[in-house]
């Protein structure tokens, strides 16, 4: 079934890593890991660690951190050592499924299903958000203009994905027929 591949779009899964799911507010964090690792400070900030991983603020107390390997696996066991009460970490890495969509409508199939503003000047590269994609629960991380990275709970992986498959079908018919399809993002409000 994956890779999903369309005229104008690409969808498959990437390869499982470790996530961590660090709570506490962005001082205390910053406190305790901050020689470690860039935290970020304002939800929808993304932050990169070399040799350890991207860092994502989805609420003021809560940061999705992706780990790169090999270096970042150390940095699990430094960090569990070093975290004081008022800051915790949940290892999320089974919790998700890491789906990639590539290509120049991936924003627009994004957004057929999804209300957020994914127009580069209201989602940039680098950019992150919890949102909706047909009502189920997702992050989204925008890598560059035409790549975002969606993290979606497992069991509703398949659900999204057969979505996303029959929502690319649409999008190529759109294309083959000559149309553009920047219309779906076109307007759209931040929500």
């Amino acid at each position: 079934m994956l890779p999903i591949t369309a005229p104008t779009v690409v969808i498959d899964v990437r390869a499982r890593r470790e996530k961590l799911l660090l709570l506490g507010s962005s001082a205390a964090l910053a406190r305790v890991f901050g020689s470690l690792l860039v935290i970020p400070e304002r939800v929808l900030e993304v932050s990169q660690t070399p040799g350890i991983g991207t860092c994502l603020c989805l609420r003021p107390d809560q940061r999705l951190l992706l780990v790169e390997p090999p270096g970042g696996a150390d940095l699990v066991e430094r960090l569990r050592a070093e975290a004081p009460d008022d800051v915790h970490m949940l290892e999320a890495g089974a919790r998700f499924t890491e789906l990639s969509i590539v290509g120049r409508d991936a924003s627009a199939l994004l957004n057929c299903g999804c209300s957020l503003d994914l127009r580069l000047s209201a989602f940039p590269v680098g950019s992150c958000a919890s949102t909706r994609v047909l009502q189920v629960p997702v992050i989204l991380l925008r890598r560059a203009i035409d790549h975002f990275d969606v993290f979606v709970e497992r069991p509703l992986a398949t659900h999204l994905i057969e979505w996303a498959a029959s929502a690319s079908d649409s999008l190529a018919v759109i294309a083959s027929r000559g149309a553009s399809t920047d219309s779906l993002t076109e307007g759209r409000t931040a929500s």
